[in-house]
Order: structure tokens, then sequence, then C-alpha cells
């Protein structure tokens, strides 16, 4: 669509020219089809990414293109994916899912004692989907996503109502701004404006935690709140937290609270991970770098598991292995049977866990990510070959891409046709 990407519609020979490309992908090998309209999601310019411009009839094309190709999967984020789905959302996560034939994974279903409304209403779309023949399902997380937030990339911060043009600004000048008495009262004004909506809880300034920093100057106040920090400095936490980021490079790892970790809370959690409706990941695969580490979502069960009971380590395992290999047709993994693929990791269910987060600067050009290692995991095989060994790496990377098809069946819904 080149520029009319961007805000239009595309046209019937676009969506045509859309659906082909995304056959030659499929029979290249790719596994599926993703796509987003959800309103944080922009681009590289600050522009909305073009999928939130697009039709149904657009959707419901590129859903149908999977329909014919095996082992392919469906997969999407929508507005209704953060807060409540809308009945014109159902209908499209519906009709999609008829359309590819196929089960549509839409993420992510927040699971919390707080938010059981939320959660009630958001899984009765897989009850609706399943009154019409389709299957839609809901990927949830087995802890809370530990988001962070820097002032160096932005995201959730930029979605605050008059940020975006501070966050265009390159770092150098993004930090004259921020240091600007004028330009924090206005931000200050955006992020606590009814305009902000749900995005008003990254801005409560006080409640932030500070999970990492980076200037000599600023150790101290590494693990500590805003609030308490602001009171020593003997500032409004908003200026406090600006001097701060300042000092760093814009790089000062911030978190919002954390949702208490009751057993209240672990309870309703089991009891939704149960539900046919959900199915556990969020891996997140890196994808938001400095944001968030989803790699800890399976060692995190099993370590709530040993904590809170509730569901058993053989129920947990199934879980994160069985289940989803057997909702995305994965071929011969996720269960140990005779003649399938040795996928093994052996860990102490006493000491199983994660490590603290902290910034590794490895990746292209010294770009820096989340990483956290595990504790309690001795021994992990792919195709049978030991990539751990007494809880280190060996270096031996005997993994290779999968392939839809070849590597996946199809999984199809009752009224896909």
């Amino acid at each position: 669509m080149c520029d009319d990407a961007v805000g239009g519609a595309a046209s019937p020979r676009q969506i045509d020219d859309m659906v082909r490309l995304l056959r030659d992908a499929l029979a290249a090998g790719a596994m599926g089809f993703s796509t987003s309209t959800a309103p944080p999601h922009h681009d590289g310019a600050g522009r909305p990414v073009p999928s939130r411009a697009a039709t149904r009839d657009e959707f419901l094309a590129l859903a149908g293109a999977l329909h014919d190709h095996a082992g392919t999967t469906l997969e999407l984020i929508l507005a209704g994916c953060l807060n409540l789905f809308s009945a014109a959302e159902i209908d499209l996560m519906t009709s999609m899912s008829l359309a590819a034939n196929r089960p549509v994974n839409w993420n992510v279903l927040g699971v919390s004692a707080q938010s059981k409304d939320r959660c009630r209403q958001q899984l009765e779309a897989s009850t609706a989907a399943a009154a019409h023949g389709a299957r839609v399902v809901a990927l949830t997380l087995p802890r809370g996503n530990g988001m962070r937030m820097t002032f160096l990339t932005g995201a959730p911060l930029d979605g605050l109502p008059g940020w975006r043009e501070v966050f265009e600004l390159p770092p150098h000048e993004r930090i004259r701004a921020f240091a600007d008495p004028e330009v924090r009262r206005r931000l200050a004004a955006g992020a606590l404006s009814e305009d902000a909506g749900a995005l008003r809880y990254v801005a409560n300034w006080p409640s932030l935690q500070i999970v990492e920093t980076f200037a000599p100057s600023n150790r101290a106040y590494e693990g500590r709140g805003v609030a308490d920090v602001a009171i020593e400095r003997g500032q409004e936490p908003f200026d406090a937290l600006l001097d701060i980021v300042i000092d760093d490079g814009l790089r000062t790892g911030l978190r919002p609270p954390a949702t208490p970790d009751t057993h209240e809370a672990w309870e309703y959690q089991t009891e939704v991970w149960r539900d046919e409706r959900t199915i556990i990941g969020g891996s997140d695969a890196g994808a938001h770098l400095d944001m968030m580490c989803g790699a800890v979502y399976s060692t995190s069960l099993l370590a709530g598991v040993r904590t809170h009971g509730g569901i058993t380590l053989e129920e947990a395992v199934q879980m994160l292995s069985d289940a989803p290999a057997r909702l995305y047709g994965v071929r011969e993994r996720g269960r140990l049977v005779d003649g399938w693929h040795a996928d093994l990791v052996l860990f102490d269910p006493d000491t199983v866990g994660f490590g603290a987060e902290s910034t590794r600067y490895d990746l292209p050009g010294g770009a820096g990510r989340l990483y956290a290692g595990s504790t309690g995991v001795e021994h992990v095989f792919t195709n049978g070959t030991a990539v751990v060994a007494e809880g280190l790496l060996t270096g031996a990377t005997p993994g290779g891409l999968l392939r839809s098809g070849r590597d996946s069946e199809s999984v199809t819904v009752p009224g896909g046709g």
C-alpha cells in the first residue's frame, strides 16, 4: 500500500495482493498470521501501525488465506484485549476463526483478584465464539508481566496526552526538554488528565519503583520508591524522577507497583489457568527488550506451585509443554512419547525459580535487553542434545526452524468447514 498504509483502508486489489504475499509466506513455512488494532501500537515515526486501519474485509481475507495451508495458526491483539471486548470485536474474532478454520489466540489476559469482572467479560468472548462453531483462546501470563518503563524508549509513557512530541525528539534534545520546568508542567498535566484513560496508572509517579540506575550518583536510589526518594531529596515526586532520569541518560528502569502475590490471587489464577478458554504463555520472545522480561514465566509458575499449591506440579508442566503444542498443532513435541523429539527440562522442584532482572548489552550494535537467569534448572535437552548441563550452557545449538505443515498439523474448529 506504500504511503496509503498508514490510516487508509486497503482497496480490493491491495487486499488480493496481501493475501497472495501471505500465501507465499505460508508456502515457504510461515506458521501463520498475526495482527493488531491495539491503540498503543505505533511505528517508529509515532504513527499508528498500518493494521490499525484495516477493515473487517481485510482481516477476513487474510484469515481465510490460512484455511488451505496445513499447520497454520492465527493470533491478534484488539483494543478490547486491554480492557473489555466490544460486540464488534467478538464478532470479528469469531468470523476470523471460522474463515481460517483455526483457533484465534489473543493476548494478553491479565488475571488478578482485582480484575475478576473484566476477566470474566473477556473470557465470555470465547463462549460466544464457541456458540457459532469458532474457537477463541486467551493467552495468559502466570505472573504479573513486571512491566519496565524507561524515558529512553518511551512505551507506554509516549501514549500519555501531549507526551509523544517530546519522545519523538532525539535523546539529547529530549533530555533538555525534560529539564525545562514549563515542559515538565505541561507533561504532568497531560499525564493526569481524563484523556490519559487507563494509562494514568503509569503516571502515579510517587508509586513507581526505581529498579535499575546507571549513574553513580543514583545508585543509592535503586530498589526504592519514587515517593521515598523525593522526600529524601526535598522535591516533588515528578521533579525528583525526571532529575534522576536525566542523570541516567534516560535509561533509568522504572516499574509500576506490582499486584500483591497473595494466596487469594493465586487461587483465582489457577481457576483461570484450568479454563479451556485460556492458554499459559507470554515469554514475549524478547519483543519488548527493555520493557519486560517474560522469559521467566515458566520458572515462575513452577515456583508458585511450590509456594501456593492449588495445582500439581504435573499439571503445571502440562500447561507449559503439552497444552501449547496441542493448540498450535506442533508435531511430536510437548510430551514424553517414544519416538518423539527429546525436548527435556530437568529441574529441582525445591529450588526452581528465577533470578533478578538486569540489563545486558549483548544485542547487535550494543543494544540492551532485560535478562533474568533461572535457579534449580539442572539440565536441558533439545532434540536429544544437552544445551544445559549441571546448570551451565554447553554451547550446543541443535534446534532448528519449525515450518508449517512439515512440523505442525492443522488444528481446526467445529464450524470452520
